[in-house]
Protein backbone atom coordinates (compact mmCIF):
# COMPACT_ATOMS: atom_id res chain seq x y z
CA UNK A 1 0.00 0.00 0.00
CA UNK A 2 1.69 3.41 -0.80
CA UNK A 3 1.14 6.39 1.51
CA UNK A 4 0.47 9.33 -0.06
CA UNK A 5 2.23 12.67 1.54
CA UNK A 6 1.01 15.90 0.93
CA UNK A 7 4.10 18.21 -0.25
CA UNK A 8 4.18 22.04 1.11
CA UNK A 9 5.45 24.20 -1.60
CA UNK A 10 7.29 26.82 -0.50
CA UNK A 11 7.41 30.06 -2.19
CA UNK A 12 11.37 31.20 -1.85
CA UNK A 13 10.55 34.62 -1.97
CA UNK A 14 7.71 34.53 0.46
CA UNK A 15 9.95 32.57 3.15
CA UNK A 16 12.61 35.11 2.65
CA UNK A 17 10.00 38.28 3.63
CA UNK A 18 8.70 35.76 6.58
CA UNK A 19 12.63 35.95 8.01
CA UNK A 20 12.95 39.82 7.09
CA UNK A 21 9.78 40.56 8.55
CA UNK A 22 10.78 38.31 11.59
CA UNK A 23 14.06 39.10 12.02
CA UNK A 24 13.81 43.11 10.81
CA UNK A 25 15.43 45.66 13.26
CA UNK A 26 12.76 48.08 12.61
CA UNK A 27 9.26 47.39 14.50
CA UNK A 28 6.78 45.92 11.90
CA UNK A 29 3.38 45.85 12.69
CA UNK A 30 0.18 44.88 10.34
CA UNK A 31 -3.01 46.44 11.74
CA UNK A 32 -6.76 44.80 11.04
CA UNK A 33 -9.37 47.02 10.08
CA UNK A 34 -10.86 46.55 13.99
CA UNK A 35 -7.85 48.38 14.52
CA UNK A 36 -5.99 45.54 16.47
CA UNK A 37 -2.62 43.86 16.44
CA UNK A 38 -2.85 41.26 13.80
CA UNK A 39 0.75 40.54 13.45
CA UNK A 40 4.29 42.04 14.79
CA UNK A 41 7.95 41.43 14.55
CA UNK A 42 10.41 40.96 18.06
CA UNK A 43 11.33 44.71 17.09
CA UNK A 44 7.77 45.99 18.00
CA UNK A 45 7.49 43.49 20.91
CA UNK A 46 10.64 44.83 22.46
CA UNK A 47 9.60 48.48 21.75
CA UNK A 48 5.84 47.81 24.15
CA UNK A 49 7.20 44.66 26.07
CA UNK A 50 4.08 43.19 23.84
CA UNK A 51 4.69 39.29 23.16
CA UNK A 52 1.08 38.74 21.88
CA UNK A 53 0.36 38.76 17.78
CA UNK A 54 -2.32 36.53 17.17
CA UNK A 55 -5.63 37.83 15.62
CA UNK A 56 -7.49 39.01 18.55
CA UNK A 57 -4.45 41.11 19.64
CA UNK A 58 -4.52 44.02 21.33
CA UNK A 59 -5.00 47.66 19.77
CA UNK A 60 -2.70 49.38 18.26
CA UNK A 61 -3.29 53.24 19.23
CA UNK A 62 -3.02 51.56 23.03
CA UNK A 63 0.31 51.15 23.00
CA UNK A 64 0.58 54.81 22.68
CA UNK A 65 0.46 58.02 25.02
CA UNK A 66 -3.17 59.09 25.52
CA UNK A 67 -3.10 62.45 23.71
CA UNK A 68 -1.72 60.82 20.42
CA UNK A 69 -4.30 58.11 20.47
CA UNK A 70 -7.17 60.11 18.82
CA UNK A 71 -5.05 61.39 16.02
CA UNK A 72 -3.30 57.79 15.45
CA UNK A 73 -6.64 56.24 15.46
CA UNK A 74 -8.23 58.92 12.52
CA UNK A 75 -5.51 58.14 10.77
CA UNK A 76 -5.93 54.06 10.78
CA UNK A 77 -9.46 54.75 10.00
CA UNK A 78 -9.13 57.03 7.31
CA UNK A 79 -6.19 54.51 5.76
CA UNK A 80 -8.61 51.28 6.28
CA UNK A 81 -11.63 53.52 4.59
CA UNK A 82 -9.57 54.50 1.59
CA UNK A 83 -8.72 57.79 1.89
CA UNK A 84 -5.38 57.94 0.88
CA UNK A 85 -2.48 55.27 1.23
CA UNK A 86 -0.52 56.58 3.21
CA UNK A 87 0.90 58.39 6.30
CA UNK A 88 3.43 59.42 8.11
CA UNK A 89 3.50 60.94 11.81
CA UNK A 90 5.94 61.39 14.95
CA UNK A 91 3.95 59.55 17.79
CA UNK A 92 4.95 59.53 21.40
CA UNK A 93 4.54 55.93 22.74
CA UNK A 94 5.15 53.96 26.11
CA UNK A 95 8.44 51.93 26.68
CA UNK A 96 8.40 48.44 27.49
CA UNK A 97 9.96 49.96 31.28
CA UNK A 98 6.85 52.33 31.00
CA UNK A 99 8.58 55.10 30.16
CA UNK A 100 7.50 57.13 27.04
CA UNK A 101 9.58 56.93 24.09
CA UNK A 102 9.20 58.93 20.06
CA UNK A 103 9.06 57.15 16.68
CA UNK A 104 8.24 57.75 13.36
CA UNK A 105 5.22 56.20 12.34
CA UNK A 106 5.14 55.28 8.42
CA UNK A 107 1.93 53.51 7.31
CA UNK A 108 1.09 51.99 4.50
CA UNK A 109 -2.43 50.38 3.44
CA UNK A 110 -2.86 47.50 1.35
CA UNK A 111 -5.20 44.58 0.41
CA UNK A 112 -5.21 41.15 0.53
CA UNK A 113 -6.10 38.76 -2.27
CA UNK A 114 -9.51 38.14 -0.25
CA UNK A 115 -10.69 42.08 -0.48
CA UNK A 116 -9.75 42.23 3.16
CA UNK A 117 -7.76 46.13 3.84
CA UNK A 118 -4.74 46.42 6.30
CA UNK A 119 -2.56 49.20 7.00
CA UNK A 120 1.16 47.95 7.69
CA UNK A 121 2.72 50.10 9.92
CA UNK A 122 7.21 50.51 10.32
CA UNK A 123 8.10 52.37 13.48
CA UNK A 124 11.57 54.05 13.74
CA UNK A 125 12.58 54.50 17.36
CA UNK A 126 14.06 57.85 17.52
CA UNK A 127 13.71 58.88 21.30
CA UNK A 128 17.86 58.91 21.64
CA UNK A 129 17.92 61.43 19.07
CA UNK A 130 15.22 63.50 20.25
CA UNK A 131 16.56 63.30 23.64
CA UNK A 132 20.21 64.19 22.05
CA UNK A 133 18.43 67.58 20.35
CA UNK A 134 16.31 68.68 23.25
CA UNK A 135 19.71 68.31 25.83
CA UNK A 136 21.91 70.47 23.12
CA UNK A 137 18.95 73.01 23.24
CA UNK A 138 18.42 73.10 26.83
CA UNK A 139 22.36 73.31 27.65
CA UNK A 140 22.22 76.79 25.23
CA UNK A 141 19.01 77.96 27.08
CA UNK A 142 20.35 77.65 30.31
CA UNK A 143 23.85 78.99 29.11
CA UNK A 144 22.05 82.16 28.42
CA UNK A 145 19.93 82.21 31.16
CA UNK A 146 22.75 82.43 33.61
CA UNK A 147 23.81 84.96 31.59
CA UNK A 148 20.96 86.65 31.89
CA UNK A 149 20.89 86.56 35.71
CA UNK A 150 23.06 89.35 35.83
CA UNK A 151 20.64 91.78 34.31
CA UNK A 152 18.62 91.48 37.70
CA UNK A 153 21.26 94.54 38.58
CA UNK A 154 19.39 96.25 36.07
CA UNK A 155 16.29 96.93 37.93
CA UNK A 156 15.65 99.63 40.08
CA UNK A 157 16.49 98.54 43.84
CA UNK A 158 12.78 97.00 44.50
CA UNK A 159 12.62 93.78 45.90
CA UNK A 160 9.27 92.70 44.79
CA UNK A 161 10.66 93.86 41.11
CA UNK A 162 13.73 92.01 41.24
CA UNK A 163 11.78 88.68 42.29
CA UNK A 164 9.04 88.84 39.71
CA UNK A 165 12.16 89.62 37.23
CA UNK A 166 14.32 86.72 38.44
CA UNK A 167 10.93 84.27 38.42
CA UNK A 168 10.06 85.70 34.83
CA UNK A 169 13.55 85.02 33.47
CA UNK A 170 13.75 81.19 34.75
CA UNK A 171 10.97 80.33 32.88
CA UNK A 172 10.93 78.19 30.49
CA UNK A 173 14.65 77.60 30.26
CA UNK A 174 14.95 75.95 33.37
CA UNK A 175 11.42 75.48 34.89
CA UNK A 176 7.66 75.15 34.05
CA UNK A 177 7.20 77.36 36.84
CA UNK A 178 9.18 79.51 39.20
CA UNK A 179 8.32 80.77 42.80
CA UNK A 180 10.29 83.34 44.87
CA UNK A 181 10.14 82.85 48.55
CA UNK A 182 10.93 85.44 51.30
CA UNK A 183 11.66 84.83 55.37
CA UNK A 184 9.68 87.09 57.09
CA UNK A 185 9.90 86.12 60.99
CA UNK A 186 9.02 82.16 61.26
CA UNK A 187 7.18 81.77 57.91
CA UNK A 188 8.31 82.51 54.15
CA UNK A 189 5.91 84.03 51.79
CA UNK A 190 5.57 83.90 48.43
CA UNK A 191 6.98 87.10 46.86
CA UNK A 192 7.47 86.54 43.16
CA UNK A 193 5.82 84.22 40.57
CA UNK A 194 5.55 83.19 37.04
CA UNK A 195 4.62 79.93 34.82
CA UNK A 196 3.87 79.21 31.18
CA UNK A 197 1.02 78.55 32.24
CA UNK A 198 -2.30 80.87 32.79
CA UNK A 199 -4.22 78.44 35.22
CA UNK A 200 -0.47 77.72 37.08
CA UNK A 201 -0.28 81.39 37.57
CA UNK A 202 -3.92 81.37 39.02
CA UNK A 203 -2.80 79.02 41.39
CA UNK A 204 0.51 80.31 42.06
CA UNK A 205 -1.70 83.89 42.98
CA UNK A 206 -3.64 81.93 45.61
CA UNK A 207 -0.51 80.92 47.36
CA UNK A 208 0.88 84.42 47.94
CA UNK A 209 -1.76 84.64 51.02
CA UNK A 210 -0.85 81.17 52.56
CA UNK A 211 2.84 81.28 54.06
CA UNK A 212 4.81 78.51 54.51
CA UNK A 213 5.87 78.07 58.37
CA UNK A 214 9.34 77.31 58.86
CA UNK A 215 9.01 74.28 60.60
CA UNK A 216 7.13 72.69 58.23
CA UNK A 217 8.77 69.49 55.77
CA UNK A 218 7.62 71.47 52.27
CA UNK A 219 10.68 71.40 50.17
CA UNK A 220 10.89 75.37 50.85
CA UNK A 221 10.86 75.58 53.98
CA UNK A 222 13.68 72.74 54.27
CA UNK A 223 15.63 74.28 51.61
CA UNK A 224 15.97 77.47 53.68
CA UNK A 225 16.11 76.12 57.28
CA UNK A 226 18.95 72.85 56.88
CA UNK A 227 20.53 75.22 53.62
CA UNK A 228 20.91 73.18 50.80
CA UNK A 229 19.19 71.81 47.83
CA UNK A 230 15.88 69.92 47.71
CA UNK A 231 14.64 68.03 45.15
CA UNK A 232 11.29 66.11 44.31
CA UNK A 233 11.36 64.05 41.65
CA UNK A 234 7.54 63.11 42.03
CA UNK A 235 5.86 65.34 43.72
CA UNK A 236 2.14 64.10 42.71
CA UNK A 237 2.89 61.00 45.05
CA UNK A 238 4.40 63.28 47.88
CA UNK A 239 2.46 66.01 48.19
CA UNK A 240 0.19 65.37 51.35
CA UNK A 241 3.22 63.85 53.22
CA UNK A 242 4.95 67.52 52.39
CA UNK A 243 2.20 69.47 52.63
CA UNK A 244 -0.19 69.60 55.97
CA UNK A 245 -2.41 72.39 54.91
CA UNK A 246 -5.27 71.23 52.78
CA UNK A 247 -5.60 74.25 51.15
CA UNK A 248 -1.90 74.15 49.98
CA UNK A 249 -2.23 71.06 48.67
CA UNK A 250 -5.08 72.03 46.60
CA UNK A 251 -3.33 75.19 45.07
CA UNK A 252 -0.19 73.30 44.56
CA UNK A 253 -2.09 70.53 42.83
CA UNK A 254 -3.83 72.68 40.76
CA UNK A 255 -0.59 74.22 39.06
CA UNK A 256 -0.05 70.89 37.62
CA UNK A 257 3.56 70.83 38.88
CA UNK A 258 4.57 67.17 39.09
CA UNK A 259 8.80 67.77 39.74
CA UNK A 260 10.50 70.62 41.89
CA UNK A 261 13.79 71.26 43.05
CA UNK A 262 14.52 74.27 45.61
CA UNK A 263 18.00 76.45 46.20
CA UNK A 264 18.19 78.38 49.27
CA UNK A 265 18.91 82.13 48.70
CA UNK A 266 21.35 83.51 51.08
CA UNK A 267 23.94 86.09 51.52
CA UNK A 268 27.34 85.80 53.76
CA UNK A 269 25.23 86.69 56.85
CA UNK A 270 22.07 84.63 56.31
CA UNK A 271 19.74 82.46 54.74
CA UNK A 272 17.16 84.72 53.82
CA UNK A 273 14.81 82.97 51.05
CA UNK A 274 14.35 80.29 48.80
CA UNK A 275 13.48 79.75 45.09
CA UNK A 276 11.28 76.78 44.08
CA UNK A 277 11.51 75.53 39.97
CA UNK A 278 9.07 73.24 39.27
CA UNK A 279 8.20 71.00 35.70
CA UNK A 280 4.43 70.24 35.19
CA UNK A 281 2.46 67.66 33.15
CA UNK A 282 2.83 69.70 29.97
CA UNK A 283 6.84 69.23 30.08
CA UNK A 284 6.81 65.52 30.96
CA UNK A 285 10.30 65.85 32.35
CA UNK A 286 11.46 65.51 36.08
CA UNK A 287 14.23 67.13 37.83
CA UNK A 288 17.23 64.87 37.91
CA UNK A 289 20.44 65.16 40.40
CA UNK A 290 22.22 66.97 37.28
CA UNK A 291 19.62 69.45 37.87
CA UNK A 292 21.12 69.77 41.29
CA UNK A 293 24.40 72.25 40.24
CA UNK A 294 22.37 74.24 37.88
CA UNK A 295 19.50 75.33 40.44
CA UNK A 296 22.52 75.86 42.84
CA UNK A 297 24.47 78.43 40.38
CA UNK A 298 21.57 80.19 39.43
CA UNK A 299 19.94 80.89 43.04
CA UNK A 300 23.67 81.65 43.90
CA UNK A 301 24.01 84.32 41.24
CA UNK A 302 20.10 86.16 42.37
CA UNK A 303 21.24 86.19 45.82
CA UNK A 304 23.37 88.90 45.85
CA UNK A 305 21.27 91.19 43.58
CA UNK A 306 18.45 90.51 45.71
CA UNK A 307 20.66 90.64 49.15
CA UNK A 308 21.80 94.10 47.87
CA UNK A 309 18.08 94.70 47.15
CA UNK A 310 16.58 93.56 50.40
CA UNK A 311 19.54 95.46 52.23
CA UNK A 312 18.93 99.12 50.33
CA UNK A 313 14.78 98.61 51.57
CA UNK A 314 15.95 98.03 55.13
CA UNK A 315 18.02 100.71 54.98
CA UNK A 316 15.41 103.45 53.41
CA UNK A 317 12.79 102.12 55.94
CA UNK A 318 15.45 103.24 58.93
CA UNK A 319 16.05 106.02 57.34
CA UNK A 320 12.20 107.07 57.24
CA UNK A 321 11.92 106.08 61.07
CA UNK A 322 14.13 108.33 61.83
CA UNK A 323 13.33 110.96 59.54
CA UNK A 324 9.56 110.91 61.16
CA UNK A 325 11.44 110.46 65.05
CA UNK A 326 12.82 113.92 64.39
CA UNK A 327 9.67 115.50 63.37
CA UNK A 328 8.02 117.10 66.45
CA UNK A 329 5.07 115.23 68.13
CA UNK A 330 2.81 117.97 66.74
CA UNK A 331 2.27 121.45 65.29
CA UNK A 332 3.28 124.69 67.51
CA UNK A 333 0.47 127.08 68.44
CA UNK A 334 1.14 130.50 66.39
CA UNK A 335 -1.72 133.14 67.59
CA UNK A 336 -0.83 135.28 65.18
CA UNK A 337 -0.44 132.67 62.07
CA UNK A 338 -3.33 130.29 60.98
CA UNK A 339 -1.51 126.41 60.48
Amino acid sequence: MRVCRAVRVVDPSLARFERLFANSAVAVVVIGADGTVVHSNSAFQAMVGETSHSPSGPSFVAFFSEPEQPRLARILLDLHRGVGDEAQEELKFVRADGGVGVAVASCTAMTDRAGARYVVVLLQDITALRQSERSSATSLERLALLGRSGDLLKYELDVQERMQAFAEMSVPAFCDLCAVFLRNGDDLWLRGFASTSEQARVSLGALTRLPINLEQSSPPATALRENRIVRIEHLESELENLVDDVRRQVAIAATGVTSVICAPLANRDNVFGTVLFGYTYAADLRYSEDDEWFASELASRASGSLANALRFEDEHQLATRLQYALLPGGLPDLHCAEI
